[in-house]
């Protein structure tokens, strides 16, 4: 007798099929999409891609992809969102490759300071909006079961990246943190509290 769809497996998996329908990416400085394919690979949807070099956007259109042109600068949040039909909130991911000469150690490494830099307070402007909802803070976020954790920060509580236990109304603790980066259970630590957190 053959077992029903959902008997024999585990409540990671059960969560997966409750939430596999959001898989809506917005991609930034998409480029050419290389990084774009690849996450379409891995079973993610690309709503829209986003560049301001003319030829990288006529790449994606002529690949079938939906496109914003432009400069990221004076384009709105509400934008991308109104073309996607997406809310605050909804998308599963937003990705993006912006510039990274400001940073690299071939270059003067002026970071933000060099205008190309700015771009990436930009791509943070962009998440803040659509996914942390009009950049407010002071506020926990509560991790899921069912999705992978967010990075996490060197200190549990602090203003718009508190990450809340999935259950429990509280900061991870240092085992937790550590468990979400994979350290064997009896690996000790040494320090101070703020210091093992580091």
């Amino acid at each position: 007798m053959k077992s029903s769809n959902m008997e024999g497996k585990n409540s990671s998996e059960e969560a997966y099929e409750k939430y596999k329908d959001n898989r809506d990416v917005i991609s930034l400085f998409s480029g050419a999409m290389g990084l774009d394919i690849g996450l379409g690979k891995a079973g993610l949807n690309i709503v829209i891609g986003q560049d301001f070099e003319p030829t990288c956007v006529e790449t994606m259109k002529s690949n079938g992809h939906k496109v914003l042109g432009g400069d990221i600068r004076e384009i709105k949040p509400e934008t991308l969102l109104e073309l996607t039909g997406l809310h605050v909130g909804e998308p599963f991911m937003i990705c993006g490759g912006p510039p990274c000469q400001p940073f690299s150690t071939a270059g003067k490494r002026l970071g933000i300071n060099d205008p190309r830099g700015s771009l990436f307070m930009d791509f943070i402007r962009m998440i803040d909006y659509i996914q942390s909802g009009g950049g407010k803070v002071g506020f926990y976020r509560r991790l899921s079961y069912a999705q992978p954790s967010p990075t996490i920060t060197t200190s549990p509580a602090q203003k718009a990246t508190m990450l809340c236990h999935p259950k429990l109304d509280r900061p991870l603790s240092i085992k937790e943190y550590a468990r979400i980066q994979q350290f064997p259970d009896d690996w000790e630590f040494i320090g101070t509290v703020s210091a093992k957190y580091r």
